[in-house]
Order: structure tokens, then sequence, then C-alpha cells
């Protein structure tokens, strides 16, 4: 190449054109290399020579060009927030598994060698193993799309299907006992208020909540304007009379004055800062302890969205607007909400009149 001096992008383009040769390297040989690389790094990074072996700890490093599929296919499926964490994490995860077992790109990929990096994730992640599998293929109807992998991986991809405890919502009784049980009298009473009524109302997550800025809310025709956190997506929504005076009430009442900060919901204590959504967990205890709501397991701030789900499919809302309001980007998430009501439970069928021709049902 006639480079005189040290080139990251030299390394790369090096590392590439030998693992997508025609003819291929040794496994021994690729990894070889792969470490030579990582020790040359380290050494210009200014950690000197390092001869241990390569540590990844709890953030997998790919090649650049596994990395560069990766990167592809979030560009393309339009991954957003913690879908985007999660799918970069097991897909980067997964990748570098195969560069342990010596495989440097797809075309040598069979599917024994994917079986068995499910495997590893089973007993790495046995509570998560259904998100796992949409990663992986969700990765590959990537891959197969670019034709850079002709593998059909459904066979190899079985999540066990796990029985899981239904998390109850709040009900409505119970969500009115929690919006009495906060003091408005208070400055941080009317904004627990305001951000109460607007998770149950609206069914705004947490992290939608802590963002809203005060350019967000329309007030001439009571609309909220904003993009979620979580997809990316545009969302607006009528704003509830009630809700929308709680708000109005903390802004002119509640908030601290004199900030320049745009988000709506600040801290009550110096230095005035933006309420982070890790700070809505708390919140939400410290009010249900005082309206004396028994703590279940797994009932956190985002059961107040599933209330307002819930509560719509009591309502008979369809489904579709459900999804619409909950800002969901596939309709079949509401599903969940539906499932929670217990009224739609008795329109459900029984097996009466119907022959059980094998197997046995208990």
């Amino acid at each position: 190449k006639g480079a005189s001096e040290y080139s990251e992008s030299l390394l790369d383009e090096y590392w590439m054109s030998v693992t997508q040769n025609k003819i291929p390297y040794s496994q021994k040989y690729l990894s070889s290399l792969q470490k030579s690389i990582y020790i040359i790094r380290k050494y210009v990074a200014g950690d000197g020579v390092v001869c241990s072996s390569m540590t990844r700890g709890s953030r997998y490093k790919p090649s650049p060009y596994f990395q560069e599929m990766i990167d592809g296919s979030i560009e393309l499926f339009l991954l957003k927030g913690s879908t985007r964490i999660w799918y970069s994490n097991v897909t980067r995860k997964f990748c570098c598994l195969l560069e342990e077992k010596g495989i440097f790109n797809f075309s040598n990929l069979k599917l024994f060698d994917i079986s068995q990096i499910m495997t590893i994730f089973g007993k790495s992640n046995p509570n998560s193993m259904e998100l796992v599998v949409s990663s992986i293929s969700k990765f590959f109807s990537y891959l197969n799309r670019k034709d850079v992998c002709t593998l059909q991986i459904e066979p190899t991809l079985y999540a066990p299907c796990k029985k899981k405890k239904l998390i109850p919502a709040y009900s409505a009784g119970e969500m009115q006992k929690i919006l009495q049980a906060c003091d408005r009298s208070t400055q941080i009473g009317k904004r627990d208020y305001a951000i109460l009524l607007l998770a149950a109302s609206c069914g705004l997550r947490r992290s939608d909540i802590s963002g809203l800025t005060l350019s967000d809310i329309d007030w001439e025709r009571y609309v909220i304007r904003f993009l979620q956190k979580k997809t990316g997506k545009a969302l607006s929504l009528p704003m509830p009379a009630e809700t929308g005076n709680a708000i109005a009430e903390y802004i002119l009442e509640g908030r601290q004055e004199g900030t320049e900060n745009e988000r709506v919901f600040l801290t009550s204590r110096a230095p005035v800062r933006p309420l982070g959504p890790t700070a809505f967990n708390d919140l939400l205890s410290r009010i249900c302890e005082k309206a004396c709501i028994p703590k279940l397991p797994g009932r956190n701030f985002h059961s107040l969205r599933r209330s307002a789900g819930t509560l719509m499919a009591a309502s008979e809302v369809p489904v579709t607007t459900i999804s619409q309001v909950l800002g969901h980007s596939d309709c079949s998430s509401a599903n969940r909400y539906i499932s929670a009501n217990p009224a739609m439970m008795s329109c459900s069928l029984d097996f009466a009149g119907i022959p059980i021709t094998s197997e046995v049902y208990k």
C-alpha cells in the first residue's frame, strides 16, 4: 500500500481482504492474525505489548466485517432505544462466538455452528431466549436479503416456551387511591399527581414523560406531540382535560421559577434538573405505600401504562386504536392488555363439543 505510518483503517481493510478471500485461510492463521491486530491496537493505544488473551469483558467487539453487517441491519430495521441496545448486544455476542469458533465470514457457516452457539445463549440467557431468538432471526433475515448468507436457520432457533406469571395492572379503584394520595397542596404533590395522571390516562412511558418539554404541549388544541424514546417515532395524543389541568397547575404553581430548562418535570431540590426516568419507580412506590396499595413482584411504573391499555380494552376500544395511543409499532403488542382483562376472559370458548382425536387434554 506504500503506507509509512500506522493506519487503523489499513488494518481493517487488510482484515476484511483476508476474511473475504475466495480461497479461505486456515482457522489457526486467522486466529493468530486477529490476535496480532489486537496487540498492535493495544500498543498504539499506549497499553504496551499485551500478550494476554483477548478479554472481551461485558462488551463484545466483533471484527469490522461483522460489525458492518450488524450496523447495516440496525439501519435497515430502524431499531431505536432499548430494542436497538438489546439487538446490538445479542448480535455482537453472536458474531464474537463465531470468531471464537474460527468462523470469520458467513460463507463458512453451518447450521451445527449456530445450534452450538444457541446452546451457549441458552445457558447465559435462560430467561430471555425469546428475545435472543428474535434478534438472531432478524439478523439472518438481513443477511439473507443481502445474499451474504443463504442458510435457513429457523430449525435451529428454538426458544423453550416458559410459563409467565401475568403481572396485574392497577385497577381503576387502585388508580383512584394512588391519585388521591398525592398531596396537591405541595410542589412535589402537584408534580407527582401530573406525572401519574399522564401515565395512567395517556399511557406514556416513563422515558417519554421524563423527556417531555414545554414546547411538546399544544395548549390551544390540548394535544401532546413528541418523539418516542424507544421507537424514535413521532406520536401525537389528545390530552384529557383533567390531565392538562394537572400539568398546568404544576407548571404555574409547582414548577421551579426562573429555570431555563425546557423539560416539564424537574427535581424539587437544588440543583434543579430534569427528573430522570429512574426516579419514577421510587415516586410510585412512595405514593403506593401511602395509599396502602399492596406491592406485587414485577409491578412498577410501567404498570400504569398497562393499566391504561387494559382499561381501554375493557371499554371496548379497538385494538388498533389502543396500539396507536400507546405508540406500538405492531398491533399485536396490544394483545397483552386484552389477555389481562378478566371481563374478556369470560368470552373465551371451552372445548365442549370438540372431539379429542389424539393425546390427552388435561
